[in-house]
């Protein structure tokens, strides 16, 4: 176990156009101890759907979250928008662990803390299982490296890929690429 205490959990959060998802996504968060939050604008709707998102903003930093907003004014995509989140992370907070979320993801309760243990254990990144409408937990898929193709079964090629993912967590420490391999750990759904 990493005897070395984290600092604080950030969480970085796409905004696309559903300002509704992502008022209860920044909500999970602080109601699971995250009180920091990066959001990046990629909705490019001229500003819409980001002000009807603004007095969810008010109430979430009248109840104590920091809120740092980065508008763009275009979609960067999903690399270049989480790619301007951890820049804003790196620059306004430091060395943090940073939660990446999907805004139409709510974080559980108890998920922040199982996600911060696996890291605490001195894994680099830990992703949390998603739940199927169905109400299937889907950890990951295997992705084949040569055809590309997205299996539930092993074959000879395949390796663990969380595209089922909508969240994780990671420690970053310096401004440096994560150390490859990064073991893919998986923690269970809290009860």
């Amino acid at each position: 176990m990493n005897t070395t205490a984290l600092a604080p959990t950030v969480g970085l959060i796409l905004h696309f156009r559903h300002h509704a998802h992502t008022a209860a996504c920044l909500a999970a968060l602080q109601a699971d101890g995250i009180d920091r939050a990066v959001l990046v604008d990629n909705s490019e709707d001229d500003g819409a759907s980001l002000s009807l998102l603004r007095p969810a903003l008010a109430t979430l930093a009248a109840r104590g979250m920091d809120i740092a907003l980065c508008e763009p004014g275009r979609n960067l995509g999903f690399s270049a928008g989480v790619n301007r989140g951890l820049a804003e992370i790196r620059k306004r907070f430091g060395a943090v662990c940073v939660l990446l979320i999907n805004n139409d993801a709510r974080l559980r309760p108890g998920a922040h803390s199982a996600l911060r243990g696996a890291i605490e254990q001195g894994n680099e990144l830990a992703v949390a299982p998603q739940q199927s409408s169905a109400g299937e937990t889907i950890t990951a898929v295997l992705y084949h490296r040569s055809t590309g193709l997205r299996l539930r079964q092993p074959n000879p090629g395949t390796y663990d890929y969380p595209s089922c993912c909508r969240m994780s967590l990671a420690h970053l420490p310096s401004p440096r690429p994560l150390s490859p391999p990064v073991r893919l750990v998986t923690t269970p759904p809290p009860p």
